[in-house]
């Protein structure tokens, strides 16, 4: 799901196409909930490919509202699946600007790639995050983490990885649900590993060319264990100030329960969340697991998920956490570099005056508490400017939003 300025709904999901094959089905709601005739044919977009079986992810809108939506096709081959991101305008029709005829595919021999979540840089570039076969075989799978980053016109991105591509592995099966872009441009991408025996969440940190940050964790990995069970990582939020969130569920004994671990940003556990940086809440013999996270405005955590007692069905489950971060005061990493913002509160026009001048490229980016870019600008000449003019959409909810600046080695974030 995707919120969009002023309060209407993007919803995707699967559909079934005139062939029996499942498509990629995206609506389009007003803020009361009520379809959106405007939007494709009678409120609703299918996105068909003959005699192929798409399925759908994950949506992501991008500030120009066009919408991206992710996941895997599936042609009945031994069960390989193929990533596939498309495009749709904000009308929802194909977008042909975007890779070939809106729909960008990652073709592999006898392997398998999917894709579980999609996130946006500042300048454009999309990310996408999941998983690559490492066997060439038609009926035998190894996964490992994959990251694919994307041209804002859909072709992959050859300054990062090899050819646009990451891969990265533990052990037999690595695989990333999420995918965080935090505000250094750094990418951090989060799933589970069977390397220790037992399943553990597993996150994984990338420079912004693709290569590993070392300095992250141990060697650029870090992993959770809930005490010996094991633990898939299904969702993952980066704070403000790129502590990173991440939620599932793991195995204990007869049931199943809701797994938590909020890391630092350099990948260490935050030992004042929950349990030496772990929560595994409604213990018991139900089956409980978390599938999405979001951040209030007041630094809360809210999960999403489901529970079923046994002989039961699936209902669904909303929980809510305390968080120790508070977000609000600045934070820079160099003392010469300094920001005034005015007015705040602002009501989309605002000023941001700066203690020196920029004469390094620089991007500027906001976002809201949930961490969606919604304003981003990249300026290559500043000579000696101080200050920056910015004009935000009028639709914007109110709330609390964030300026982050990085001009070359330095970096700040403050809150509007």
């Amino acid at each position: 799901m995707a919120l969009l300025p002023g309060g209407k709904i993007i919803v995707a999901g699967n559909g079934e196409g005139p062939t029996g094959h499942k498509n990629f089905t995206v609506y389009r709601l007003t803020k009361n909930g009520a379809i959106d005739n405007t939007f494709g044919t009678g409120g609703s977009v299918a996105v068909n490919i003959p005699n192929i079986n798409m399925v759908c992810f994950d949506v992501v809108l991008q500030p120009d509202k066009k919408i991206l939506l992710a996941g895997y096709i599936d042609d009945g081959s031994w069960g390989h699946h193929n990533m596939i991101i498309v495009r749709l305008k904000a009308n929802g029709n194909p977008d042909s600007t975007f890779a070939t005829n809106g729909m960008f595919t990652f073709l592999q021999n006898n392997k398998s790639s999917e894709c579980n979540q999609l996130a946006l840089q500042p300048d454009g570039k999309i990310v996408a995050a999941g998983c690559i076969d490492t066997l060439n075989s038609v009926a035998v799978f190894e996964y490992d983490f994959a990251a694919l980053r994307l041209n804002a016109n859909g072709t992959l991105d050859n300054t990062f990885g090899e050819g646009g591509v990451v891969r990265a592995d533990k052990g037999d099966t690595e695989i990333a649900y999420a995918v965080s872009v935090l505000s250094d441009e750094r990418i951090v991408l989060g799933g589970s590993t069977d390397y220790f025996g037992n399943a553990r969440f597993a996150a994984l940190c990338l420079l912004p060319n693709g290569s590993i940050d070392t300095l992250f964790g141990t060697d650029g990995w870090s992993f959770s264990d809930f005490y010996g069970g094991n633990a898939g990582c299904y969702a993952m939020v980066a704070e403000p100030d790129d502590d990173i969130i991440m939620g599932g569920l793991v195995y204990i004994n007869a049931g199943s329960a809701i797994a938590i671990t909020k890391l630092l940003s350099n990948g260490s556990p935050d030992n004042t969340f929950g349990n030496n940086g772990i929560d595994t809440s409604f213990y018991g013999t139900a089956g409980k697991a978390c599938s999405d996270i979001a951040l209030q405005s007041d630094n809360k955590i809210v999960i999403t998920g489901f529970f079923y007692a046994p002989g039961t069905k699936r209902s669904f489950l909303i929980a809510r956490y305390t968080n120790s971060a508070t977000f609000m005061k600045p934070a820079a990493v160099a003392s010469d570099f300094d920001v005034n913002i005015y007015p705040n509160p602002t009501s989309g026009a605002f000023v941001v005056a700066l203690s020196n001048p920029l004469n390094e490229n620089t991007i500027i980016t906001i976002i809201n508490l949930l961490g969606q870019v919604v304003y981003a600008d990249k300026l290559t000449s500043l000579g000696n400017q101080m200050s920056l003019p910015i004009a935000l959409s009028t639709d914007l909810p109110d709330g609390i939003y964030f300026v982050n600046i990085i001009s070359g080695s330095r970096w700040l974030q403050s809150n509007s």
